[in-house]
Formats: C-alpha cells, structure tokens, sequence
C-alpha cells in the first residue's frame, strides 16, 4: 500500500518486460494510469503499447532496450506517448536487465517517471522568460530611441565630412579623381555603419536575438581605430592587442557600438587636457574565466571617485551635450554577451573603461 501511494504521488509506475516473449509481463497501477489503462485489466498488449508510439518512438525505444540486453548494462531514456483522448505524455524510462543462473538476460524491470507536469511547467516558464525578455527589449527600445541620435550622430557626420571632401577634390582645377574616390567609399561605409546600428535596434523589436559568430576581437578595435582616425588628432594611440586570442561568440555591429562609445568618450575626456600628453591605450588580452579583456585607458580629466556608482546609470552623464546613454547601452550590450564593462580611476591622470567577452569555448560550455 505505500509503494501505491508513492508511486501515485510521484507519478511513477513500475513495469516488467519479458525478453523471451517480447511482451510486458507486470505494471504497476500507477503504470496504467499514466497510459490511460486499466489497472484492472493487467498490462497492455504489446500491440496495444506501441499503437501510443511514432514509429520513430518505437525505434528508440526499442533501441535502448536492446542495448541494454546485448551489453547487459541498466538503460535510461526519455519517450513521448500520444493516448487515444490525444493528449501527449513525456516520460523518462529506466530499466536494469535480470539475469538467470547462466547469465543470460530474461527480463527487463524499470519504472516509468511521467514528466508531463514539469515538461509544460518548464515550457510556460521559458516562455514566461521569452516575454519578459521581449517586454526588456521594447523598454530598452525606449532608452534606445532617446540614444539613436548619439549612436548614428558619428557615421552621419562622417558622411557629412567626406562629402564635402570629396567636393573640394573635384572642384579643383585639376580635379583629384583618387582622393574623390576615396572620399566616396568612406561615404558608403560609414552610410553602411549608421544603417547596421539602425537595423539592429528594429531586430530588438522584432524579438529577433543577437546575430552572434565567432569573431576576433583584434578585428574589432582595428575597424573602430580606422572609423575614429579624424577624432584620433594630437591623441597618441597606443595598441597593445595580444595575438592569437580565442574568439568570442558575439554580434559584431554590438561591439562595434561599445568600442566605439568607449574610444569616442576616452578622446572626449582628453579634449581639454593641455598640461600633459593625451595618450589612448587599447589592450585586448586573455584573462582567467576562458573570457577575453578590451581595456581603453586615456589620460583625460578622470573620473570623480563620487560619481562611480552612477556612471552607469541611464541618463547620467558628465558631458553637457551627453544623453546619459552610452554606457548605460554599453553594460546592456555586454551583459547580454554574458560579459562585464566596469570603470576604475587610474593612478595618475584619466580612467580606464574595461569588458570582457567569454570565449567560444566558454560559451559552449
């Protein structure tokens, strides 16, 4: 009576299946049950047993069971029943093969663990999580549309730069056909930059994920470096990037936005500074964690030790035409890359904006 009551509370049903006539030979009521047998009628058919199977069902199971026959070892394997009212069962089925005094293989006993409950439970949860994480998205949309401006405001006015370049070179008198070309594949790739950012913030909405490939983040800060060249005037760029790093798994356009934030704030931070040199330093290198580090060290007006907690606060910012939302989108981007982006003061003038990025093998772990 308690082995009833606790396989009915636990929705497990026992079972013997005999190996010499390839049919079940015993289950429990609580085996029944879970089928939508009779209990009083004794074990299915096997006819009637495989009729709640897919032929592919059957075939893994069966499958298993021979396994453990031929190698005379205990087997476990998950099962999807369809009953005649259609409702469908997710079962987790673990057996152990009995064996006679020649050691031959008779029976196969187990139990029958009916996963249903936890299956749907597991199934409305993540989809609980899907919609949170969409409502997230659509409030980031919010904070999003008050930044579009800061993120597209670069490769605009880069087009806008290269424009009239390329308008100065032919309206020399000898007209620089080179330097107009030139001027014009700037144009198409910053036009190709601001459209990316664009479209990555209609994915958010779309509830489309991350467009994640194993990357290099060297590749990365170099295209940053080449987009950034006309802000990078009287900066002293210095690039320590470690070769041969693991790749991370990420979506490049949303690096692209971090660095990019990151190097333009570092050359912002330095505009005023007159007494000593300004120096930009990007390092990348691996760091413990299976994870790779970007750090972007300037020699700016630093950061007040007060305002450390806040700095990555929406709308805060330091800069009287600033938003308050790039690195607030920054730590956003990151965490969802499963990384870290923090800040610390240095020892002697300016701050160091750091994140990491877990590596590919980190990922699939």
């Amino acid at each position: 009576a308690y082995l009833v009551e606790a396989e009915r509370l636990s929705h497990t049903g026992s079972w013997v299946y005999d190996i010499q006539n390839g049919v079940p030979i015993y289950w429990s009521a609580e085996r029944s049950r879970i089928s939508q047998f009779d209990p009083q009628n004794g074990p299915p058919t096997l006819e009637q047993y495989r009729a709640l199977h897919s032929p592919e069902e059957w075939s893994k199971l069966m499958n298993a069971f021979a396994r453990a026959i031929r190698d005379k070892t205990d087997f476990q394997t998950d099962a999807t029943e369809v009953l005649a009212d259609g409702t469908t069962k997710f079962l987790r089925i673990v057996g152990h093969p009995i064996l006679n005094a020649a050691g031959e293989v008779t029976e196969l006993i187990g139990s029958t663990m009916d996963l249903t409950e936890r299956k749907q439970a597991s199934d409305a949860l993540r989809k609980s999580q899907a919609n949170l994480a969409h409502m997230s998205r659509l409030t980031m949309i919010g904070e999003l549309t008050a930044s579009i401006a800061h993120e597209v405001n670069q490769p605009l006015a880069a087009v806008v730069t290269n424009a009239n370049a390329c308008l100065l070179w032919l309206d020399r008198a000898s007209p620089n056909l080179d330097e107009a070309r030139e001027a014009v594949r700037r144009i198409i790739r910053d036009g190709n930059r601001g459209s990316n950012v664009i479209a990555r913030i209609r994915d958010l909405v779309r509830k489309r994920q991350y467009s994640c490939a194993p990357m290099d983040i060297n590749d990365i800060v170099r295209e940053i470096i080449s987009l950034t060249q006309a802000d990078l005037q009287g900066v002293t760029l210095q690039l320590e990037l470690t070769e041969n790093l693991p790749r991370v798994p990420a979506d490049r356009v949303q690096l692209q936005q971090v660095l990019l934030n990151l190097v333009i704030n570092a050359i912002d931070a330095m505009k005023s500074v007159t007494r000593h040199p300004r120096t930009l330093r990007i390092q990348t290198r691996a760091c413990e964690g299976h994870a790779v580090l970007v750090s972007i060290k300037d020699s700016g007006v630093g950061l007040n030790p007060n305002q450390m907690e806040q700095l990555f606060d929406t709308f805060y910012t330091t800069k009287p035409e600033g938003l308050g939302m790039g690195l607030s989108i920054s730590r956003s981007i990151i965490e969802g890359h499963g990384g870290r982006l923090w800040a610390e003061p240095n020892n002697g003038p300016g701050a160091t904006f750091q994140f990491t990025v877990p590596t590919a093998d980190q990922s699939t772990a």
